[in-house]
């Protein structure tokens, strides 16, 4: 059997048990406690292990992770080269609760001059990197775009790859389903 000590829950944790059981004695085995107080206490131990500081996740993605979880992001610059694709895909007024949010891109990659298609292109993805730089403080420069039309019989695909620089690291965002 299991036992926990109240002394070594964290407050969120204690203000949720019974001010009767923490008065009565300081030390339970876990199968002594009423059930909402077992799942609280297990579902505190379970995250112990796991070692997850929610304070350092940034975001989710909505992958599964090992743990059938969602997948967190924890660091900035996966955050902002997860912001950035996802700016890429999203298109103007397709949130109904912000419809200036998004890019142009696709239209903008359907146009028939090829010089006038990079410029455009090239526009919206340093607009995009200006957004979120602004946004998070943090520089962003675009040191390459590159547009590679597939044609097929019915329809043509554009796979775009875009080279940033975020504090001085260079990433890579490729196969950016426009």
């Amino acid at each position: 059997m299991a036992s926990i000590n109240f002394n070594n829950l964290p407050i969120n944790i204690l203000a949720k048990i019974p001010f009767s059981l923490r008065i009565a004695k300081s030390e339970y085995d876990i199968d002594e406690l009423p059930l909402e107080i077992q799942y609280l206490v297990n579902k505190y131990l379970e995250n112990k292990k796991l070692n997850i500081n929610y304070d350092d996740v940034f975001d989710v993605k909505p992958e599964l992770s090992v743990y059938n979880d969602l997948s967190i992001i924890n660091e900035e610059k996966k955050l902002l080269l997860n912001y950035f694709k996802n700016y890429m895909m999203t298109k103007i007024g397709s949130y109904p609760y912000d419809p200036q949010f998004g890019c142009r891109l696709k239209e903008q990659l359907q146009t028939k001059d090829t010089s006038l298609r990079h410029t455009l292109v090239s526009n919206e993805i340093e607009l995009i990197a200006n957004v979120l730089g602004r946004d998070y403080n943090t520089p962003i420069s675009i040191k390459k775009i590159e547009i590679i039309n597939n044609e097929h019989d019915l329809y043509v695909e554009y796979n775009v790859t875009v080279v940033l620089e975020i504090d001085k690291k260079q990433f890579i965002i490729n196969n950016v389903e426009v």
